[in-house]
């Protein structure tokens, strides 16, 4: 439901100031109209990038494995074939430097490097990770 208020001559002082679009409605209310632009920006807003949490929260679902889990210090193939996909992913669909997507795990950028290179190098590998996020 869109706000609505009562005409006053302050609002429309005010909102001919800041330039907004109002429209009357037939019982004397106004309501802000959005323009084109503001509706671009309010739909980029949505189709942003996931957050690297996100994407390590879907991998840890997917796996049913606790995120506290892909984040220990262990080399449990499991984990850390799981962890590789995590970063791969966030590669892939964020903007995030390497430090930043291997700090999240407690990682620094040559595993993150490392990892994305073992998932795109490994053919047995890239059909699990693709399986792996068809789940999704």
């Amino acid at each position: 439901m869109k706000a609505s208020f009562l005409i006053t001559p302050r609002i429309i002082e005010r909102s001919s100031r800041v330039y907004l679009r109002l429209k009357v409605t037939a019982d004397g209310y106004v309501t802000p109209v959005r323009t084109s632009y503001e509706l671009h920006k309010i739909q980029q807003i949505k189709t942003a990038y996931p957050t690297l949490f996100d994407i390590l929260r879907t991998v840890s679902i997917l796996s049913h494995i606790s995120i506290e889990r892909l984040k220990e210090k262990t080399r449990e193939r499991e984990i850390v074939e799981k962890r590789q996909f995590y970063f791969k992913r966030a590669r892939d669909h964020t903007k995030c430097s390497l430090a930043q997507i291997g700090r999240l795990v407690g990682k620094d950028h040559a595993t993150v490097l490392h990892g994305i290179k073992a998932v795109n190098n490994t053919y047995g590998m890239i059909k699990d990770y693709e399986k792996f996020f068809d789940k999704n």
